[in-house]
């Protein structure tokens, strides 16, 4: 599923950054563009991965030292690595207008050290435009312990029907996250879909997952109806609408075919799909006018970046993935003196 939304985003940025909007034949350049929402079932994965070893605890026990420590060594090297990268392009005159609009400044690098760009207007894409999410995570694995608080207290569907009701109150308020925050993109909008996960892995911990056809009808039909309201630009309840199909999805895949999908490409992806969530803006922005000179034709130009810019990220992420991700994941095993996870164990998130 990591997988899957990774591609999803990749193929939303390649026709952005490769200049393809109206150019493609039939709907291919809306159906790109719904490509974006991959991040929706990326934060659903977070809520999901990051709940299920709470929801196998009788007392949904959450070890807050362990928990933050694991994170903050699964999450941050990679992305300051790629951070490092990134703003390094962004701040050299001579690659600077290819990936930004205007050249970084050590204030932009700064703001992105300390994860705070989407909290300052105009910050999201002075570095790397895909960064927000990253800023995203962090801000849901701070509340992660209060949700898993309230969870004990109340019940999981009262914390996903609060989340529902602050992310509606929030775009009824006009969106204040737009000018307050300076990204629309915060956590107001976007916890219904981190709680529907871990609802998601509640249910899958107590055996009680609905049935294969409700699951495929809520991919199917939520799906649809959420890229309808997206393609008309009804973005009003647009992050509940697309936690449906995520949450139909990622039972689907953590349930029905579990055994099927392992040891196959996709998942072979899904284990480097964070740093290839990390490296796929900057790549794609830096190929685009090597493409451009190759050919004028937008089915062309659309089949290089699906086969070898794609191939070209993968080599990357892979190369990443090996020599910053495991180690900094055995740094985190170290610490907190635990075994760590063979790859696909849930320990991991959305976005790693």
């Amino acid at each position: 599923m990591r997988a899957l939304a990774a591609i999803a985003v990749f193929l939303c940025h390649l026709v952005a950054y490769w200049r393809l909007q109206g150019q493609l034949p039939g709907k291919l350049t809306q159906l790109a563009a719904l490509g974006a929402h991959g991040v929706d079932l990326f934060v659903v994965i977070s809520g999901f991965c990051l709940a299920l070893p709470v929801a196998r605890r009788l007392d949904l026990h959450l070890d807050v030292r362990t928990f933050f420590i694991r994170r903050s060594t699964r999450i941050l090297p990679p992305y300051y690595v790629a951070l490092a990268l990134c703003a390094a392009l962004a701040m050299a005159p001579a690659t600077a207008h290819k990936v930004v609009e205007e050249q970084a400044s050590w204030a932009d690098v700064l703001l992105h050290v300390a994860l705070l760009q989407t909290l300052v207007p105009g910050q999201s894409g002075t570095i790397n435009g895909s960064f927000w999410s990253i800023a995203l995570e962090l801000q849901l694995y701070l509340v992660f312990p209060f949700l898993v608080l309230l969870w004990r207290r109340t019940s999981m569907l009262t914390v996903v029907a609060a989340a529902a009701a602050l992310s509606l109150l929030w775009w009824t308020s006009g969106n204040l996250d737009a000018w307050v925050f300076g990204d629309p993109h915060v956590i107001f909008d976007r916890l219904v879909q981190f709680t529907a996960g871990m609802w998601a892995a509640q249910r899958v911990a107590r055996g009680r997952i609905p049935d294969r056809r409700r699951l495929w009808a809520g991919v199917v039909v939520g799906g649809i109806v959420a890229a309808t309201l997206s393609s008309a630009n009804i973005t009003f309840g647009e992050a509940i609408f697309w936690s449906i199909p995520s949450v139909c999805g990622v039972l689907l895949a953590a349930h029905r075919f579990q055994d099927q999908l392992i040891g196959l490409p996709l998942e072979r992806l899904g284990l480097i799909s964070y740093s290839f969530y990390l490296l796929q803006q900057p790549v794609l922005l830096l190929t685009a006018d090597v493409a451009h000179a190759l050919t004028s034709s937008p089915v062309f130009l659309l089949l290089i970046g699906c086969t070898a810019c794609f191939a070209l990220t993968v080599v990357l992420s892979r190369a990443m993935y090996v020599a910053v991700e495991e180690p900094s994941i055995r740094w985190g095993a170290r610490l907190t003196r635990r075994t760590p996870a063979r790859p696909g164990h849930p320990v991991t998130t959305g976005l790693g």
